[in-house]
């Protein structure tokens, strides 16, 4: 589940540095669903989710303070999105 939510954050962080606030808020709706479907196959469903929206918001806090919400600096942002199975966007 951290690897997940670490991949959720990543999505969410780089999607509003580089496409703005409407692709992170389609990135969210995605990493929440996916983070339920997945605490779903949990011994217990319902606290695996609890933990997985904690650590989230956690992650992403953290990585926007470190890009600083600059896409320049979303690069590894993106590689962890997609290596997860997350929303990410398109950067040069």
């Amino acid at each position: 589940m951290d690897l997940l939510t670490a991949g959720a954050a990543a999505s969410v962080v780089a999607m509003h540095s580089c496409k703005g606030e409407m692709f992170s808020n389609n990135a969210n709706q995605y990493a929440a669903t996916r983070l339920k479907h997945e605490a779903q196959s949990m011994a217990d469903p319902d606290e695996a989710f609890e933990y997985a929206q904690s650590a989230f918001e956690v992650k992403v806090n953290a990585l926007w303070q470190s890009s600083q919400g600059d896409c320049s600096k979303a690069k590894r942002l993106v590689d962890m999105a997609r290596s997860t199975g997350f929303l990410a966007p398109v950067v040069d």
